[in-house]
């Protein structure tokens, strides 16, 4: 019996390897497979979204939706409806491979429209959802006459678009002196103030929040299963974090909070520790360390993932650990903001020198030979189609910059390579602010000289002045309670008080 026994093993043996050989030899064409699923179903995605990537994946949901629901490739849903999301391992024998997209909205002061923070989750892994906004405390809201949608609770930070009177809105949130609302425009969070709300939401309704309160996924936990990459053309499984290009966000990942510009790979070499490598830019963390580029550092983790200590001091990629994460290099370009890129192996990380030029060109070379380890230069210019214009005319300011962290143009965010057409009423100076990787930062200023008949002055807010041309709904700063007769209707004035400014008849109550 037993030798019948021992020959039926060898039979099965016989068929089942032959079929596990066969299913290990479709890996490439698996993940290619994959690849290419992600990279059309996902390529239009709107902020504050995640997207169905590839089979095969696990959401908690926040709220009841239908069970056809965010199950095929392609599907996508609102990151306020997600908890949790899981994905699934490389199986070859079931053909699955777990990949998921999400894009959230920047966590930057003056963020541009369209910045987005970038995740791919991909392999044997998860992210939970760690922000205190909950779809629960939603409140429905619209708006009683045009205003204006903020990136900040502030008149004077960047403006996301204009609304008009009774646009339905989801209040998220109120600051703790009432004048700000958190809201949300079809899947992007913004600031109003809460005057311009037609029935605001009752006290105690929503939470107290303010412009560090973390937006869905800002705070996140990561989990992924330990172990390196079944084939040699798939990753681990890993959570690709990449911010705008050149910007760093704020984000908060198992607990700790960091500055992220501008890629991060997080995977799990083994039980209790979370493991980082930056492929572009640098992190830093709140304990004071900063990874660069082509480097890793590696943090502890207790109970619930959190973190604990602080993270170890960081070392360059191993060729191991380089040619774990290459396969991610094969991540359509549709899904990500720039590609990914991984260094070699020792390749330095560039720390360029600050200089004190308003333009800065690498120096020619020299007779001396230059080192193959050199690192390579900073490379900022910042120049105007025409310093002179007439008055009423335009100009386009253009800049472009390599090898640096971040550039601001006048104070707001913006990438690395690009143009902003300006027409100044009177002579104006326009400030282009580089930060270097080493964290040093350079000012470039521009002076466009207007020629014609002198202009009225601008107003400038901030000055503790309330002049011309300033309100309460431009700079609260100046103008912190209303101002009759300039012509604007402000908060708290109406026909009655300010007649002048907001016109209509005074009914008597």
């Amino acid at each position: 019996m037993r030798t019948v026994a021992f020959w039926f093993f060898l039979i099965c043996l016989g068929i089942v390897a032959p079929q596990r050989l066969q299913a290990q030899a479709t890996c490439p064409d698996l993940v290619l497979e994959a690849v290419e699923t992600v990279g059309s179903g996902c390529a239009e995605m709107g902020r504050n979204s995640v997207c169905y990537g590839n089979h095969r994946l696990g959401a908690v949901l926040t709220r009841p939706l239908s069970v056809e629901f965010f199950n095929q490739p392609s599907d996508q849903l609102q990151l306020a409806d997600l908890q949790s999301l899981s994905t699934s391992p490389l199986d070859l024998e079931r053909q699955e491979w777990g990949i998921a997209v999400m894009s959230l909205q920047a966590n930057v002061p003056q963020a541009l429209p369209g910045q987005v923070v970038t995740f791919l989750l991909i392999g044997d892994a998860e992210v939970r959802n760690d922000s205190p906004l909950s779809p629960d405390a939603l409140q429905p809201v619209s708006t009683n006459a045009a205003t204006s949608l903020f990136t900040q609770p502030a008149a004077d930070s960047a403006i996301l678009t204009t609304l008009e009177a009774n646009t339905a809105l989801s209040a998220a949130g109120v600051t703790a002196d009432g004048v700000w609302l958190r809201v949300v425009h079809h899947g992007e969070f913004g600031w109003m103030l809460s005057s311009f709300a037609a029935a605001p939401p009752q006290n105690g309704r929503l939470p107290i929040v303010d412009a560090q309160t973390p937006l869905p996924m800002q705070a996140f936990t990561f989990r992924a299963a330990v172990g390196g990459p079944r084939c040699a053309e798939s990753p681990p499984s890993v959570l690709v974090v990449q911010g705008p290009e050149q910007v760093r966000v704020s984000l908060t990942v198992n607990g700790a909070q960091m500055d992220l510009g501008s890629t991060a790979v997080l995977w799990q070499p083994e039980d209790q520790v979370m493991q980082m490598a930056i492929l572009d830019g640098q992190a830093q963390f709140a304990d004071g360390t900063t990874v660069t580029t082509g480097t890793t550092s590696t943090i502890q983790l207790g109970e619930n993932h959190q973190t604990t200590g602080q993270w170890t001091a960081p070392r360059p990629l191993t060729v191991f650990e380089i040619a774990a994460l290459l396969p991610l290099e094969q991540m359509p370009e549709t899904l990500v903001n720039y590609p990914l890129n991984l260094l070699e192996e020792g390749e330095a990380t560039p720390t360029p020198p600050v200089t004190p030029t308003r333009v800065y060109i690498p120096p020619r070379p020299t007779a001396t030979p230059i080192p193959p380890t050199l690192t390579p230069a900073p490379v900022v210019s910042f120049t105007a189609d025409s310093l002179t214009i007439a008055i009423e005319q335009c100009t386009t300011l253009r800049w472009f910059t390599q090898n640096i962290d971040s550039v601001y143009i006048d104070g707001a965010p913006t990438v690395g390579e690009s143009s902003l057409q300006v027409c100044p009423p009177r002579t104006q100076t326009y400030t282009l602010l580089v930060v270097f990787r080493d964290g040093a930062q350079q000012s470039y200023s521009l002076t466009i000289q207007v020629d014609g008949p002198t202009s009225a002055p601008q107003p400038v807010c901030g000055n503790q002045i309330c002049e011309p041309g300033e309100s309460m709904l431009n700079c609260t700063a100046d103008c912190p309670e209303p101002v009759c007769g300039n012509l604007v209707c402000e908060p708290y004035e109406d026909a009655c008080t300010c007649g002048q400014d907001c016109g209509g008849s005074c009914e008597a109550s």
